[in-house]
């Protein structure tokens, strides 16, 4: 929706060996302290994290179409039946793995391409043309939809701790907004926490993008961190007071005021597999008056914010895109950055084969499938906590 309005649908171990009195550990000075960041900077582990992604443009996705996307580790099928209502769903017929994305909308059930079984809208099959029984296992995970500022989301996982952000002060009555995709001039191949991280890296906007004397405290509340500035200077937009929300690790929402004119925009990647990581934009200004003149200037201004954000995306692009991920020697100019990674390391993730188990009936020792995981990284990968620290 273009307004902004929403919708929804173990063994013992053996005895240790005697050992010595333990030696006291040498005291890291602060510097020290400071630079040790082992496990923020390392690879995470497969799956995704449990968030709001953007896959499609509403304007992509016509009443009775369907498509498929690569999402996190996993492809999911998303359709819009003939309600009007778009859903989502592991994207694999569970007959012979036939992909949902090029079947047919039947009503607002989804039917598999290859020989008919057909999807409810909960996800399980309810029609085999052979008149065979169903397969109990015949369930595909349904995701969370929410359509918003023109764009379709979809949430990784079962619950969502929050719903898609909105732009504070938004107004339908008064504001216009522009959605659309960010273009890039390669594939972006990095995760979007990566990514995300240059939110909070403010050394690089100095170094990379030319900004200057940006160094805010950082707020943090709940799942949103945010930083405000009156100096964010740019040849896309002038000079801007304006406040920078980080909603999970990929959404943000930036709104701020530009000699009496609101600028706004929201935006997020998702993690597309052989397409790379894409960026969706929602672009918001005020309309001062409803004329030739007044549209004008809302429109240069929309054109202006996205051309801030592409400018921004693709000169960070090739350096993102060499990057090599492991052990980090973080300074004090980096605390900020630190503390987004250790929010990043602790956010919940989960796999396509967690998400695919949770929804199996009862085994047959008369347990039920488990939940999905709501877990940081896998126990492979260096805890934050463990290794560097609190925030």
């Amino acid at each position: 929706m273009m307004d902004g309005t929403e919708t929804t649908t173990a063994a013992a171990a053996p005895a240790a060996a005697p050992t010595a009195a333990p030696t006291a550990a040498p005291t890291a000075t602060n510097d020290e302290r400071d630079e040790r960041r082992p496990g923020l900077w390392e690879p995470m582990r497969s799956g995704g994290h449990q968030c709001w992604y953007p896959v499609l443009l509403s304007s992509d996705l016509a009443p009775g179409q369907s498509t498929s996307v690569d999402l996190c580790d996993g492809r999911v099928v998303v359709y819009r039946g003939a309600d009007g209502v778009v859903r989502a769903m592991t994207a694999y017929c569970k007959h012979l793995g036939a992909d949902l994305g090029v079947g047919d909308v039947v009503g607002d059930d989804l039917r598999c391409p290859f020989h008919h079984w057909r999807y409810g809208t909960d996800g399980r099959c309810s029609h085999i043309p052979t008149g065979d029984r169903i397969p109990q296992a015949a369930r595909l995970f349904t995701f969370p939809v929410s359509e918003k500022w023109g764009i379709i989301w979809v949430f990784w996982g079962a619950e969502p701790p929050f719903e898609v952000p909105t732009i504070p002060t938004f107004d339908e009555k008064t504001m216009v907004s522009k959605s659309g995709q960010i273009p890039m001039d390669e594939p972006l191949v990095v995760d979007s926490w990566v990514f995300g991280t240059n939110i909070f890296d403010f050394a690089h906007f100095r170094a990379v993008h030319g900004i200057e004397n940006l160094s805010p405290d950082v707020e943090r509340d709940g799942h949103r961190m945010r930083w405000s500035v009156d100096n964010f200077i740019h040849e896309a937009v002038g000079r801007v007071t304006m406040t920078v929300e980080k909603w999970g690790p990929n959404i943000s929402v930036t709104h701020g005021v530009r000699n009496g004119e609101f600028l706004g925009h929201l935006a997020a990647s998702s993690p597309m597999g052989r397409e790379g990581t894409k960026f969706f934009i929602v672009a918001v200004t005020r309309l001062e008056s409803d004329d030739d003149e007044g549209r004008a200037t809302a429109d240069r201004n929309l054109d202006q914010i996205l051309a801030l954000h592409t400018d921004l995306l693709n000169e960070d692009l090739p350096i993102m895109n060499t990057l090599r991920l492991g052990e980090a020697h973080m300074t004090a100019a980096d605390r900020q950055m630190a503390r987004y990674l250790h929010y990043v390391r602790s956010y919940p993730r989960t796999t396509m084969a967690e998400l695919e188990r949770s929804v199996l009936p009862a085994r047959g020792d008369g347990r039920a499938a488990s939940a999905p995981s709501a877990s940081g990284p896998a126990a492979s990968a260096p805890s934050a906590a463990a290794n560097a620290g609190s925030e």
